[in-house]
């Protein structure tokens, strides 16, 4: 995709990641070698799972530097370009007495004005504190803070309702000069009405309208059918692994 290579990508997935992750304790991502490891940052009594991202390094290479920063409790994020390139990561995981856990897909928008998007119905920004709870509770976690209302220039969070409850919502976290799509989820019960596309329809317009170059998300398998309908492109993919237990 013009003007958005790999690693930019990449780079939009852990500050988005780093980003919510920090709403109960700042979460951070640093250099590991040619790696990029999302952390907990300090010393919490209850430290969360590690995240590495990989890019190119050999699986060989790569789970020697883990075992040197002694990560304990870890996940592996290997990049791969393609159908075929993911069968050879795994198998070199593998390798490395990892398991695999699930596969994701790595999508991108350029949010340029040739850029058509469906009309956007229903949709409300989450703009007050009642509203903030209201998701809170729909979702079973805080998908935006307080402090962040009013904050277009570090995320955006939208709802749809069916009446008075909630039904969906998405998230648009700015990571430098493009956005980060975190928590897409329309419930169960109400998919296949259009709920979906309404929410990412009305997020990118504010995202172009914010000045955001591209807007980045990891997709499931459902997701690869709804999102190139709004106009995103398949990247690579993002095998996801764990060490196996010994």
């Amino acid at each position: 995709m013009d003007g958005l290579g790999i690693d930019r990508a990449l780079g939009v997935f852990a500050k988005g990641f780093c980003f919510t992750r920090s709403y109960s304790h700042p979460y951070e991502s640093v250099a590991l070698g040619p790696m990029r490891l999302l952390r907990d940052q300090g010393n919490p009594r209850t430290p969360r799972a590690a995240e590495v991202v990989v890019n190119g390094t050999p699986a060989a290479e790569a789970a020697g530097l883990i075992r040197q920063a002694r990560l304990g409790r870890h996940f592996v994020c290997a990049y791969a370009s393609s159908d075929g390139d993911a069968k050879a990561v795994k198998e070199d995981w593998k390798g490395q007495a990892y398991r695999l856990l699930g596969t994701e897909t790595l999508m991108a928008v350029r949010l340029d004005d040739h850029l058509a998007l469906p009309q956007a119905s229903g949709v409300e920004l989450v703009d007050s504190k009642v509203g903030c709870e209201a998701l809170a509770k729909a979702a079973g976690s805080r998908q935006i803070l307080s402090c962040h209302l009013g904050r277009p220039d570090l995320i955006r969070a939208y709802v749809a309702r069916d009446g008075d409850a909630l039904v969906g919502w998405v998230r648009s976290v700015v990571c430098d000069r493009d956005g980060w799509v975190s928590n897409m989820y329309v419930r169960p019960d109400c998919r296949r009405r259009g709920i979906g596309s309404s929410l990412l329809a009305r997020m990118l317009e504010d995202d172009r309208a914010q000045g955001l170059e591209h807007s980045i998300l990891l997709a499931s398998a459902a997701g690869t059918k709804l999102y190139p309908h709004l106009g995103y492109e398949t990247l690579g993919r993002l095998l996801v692994f764990c060490p196996k237990r010994r």
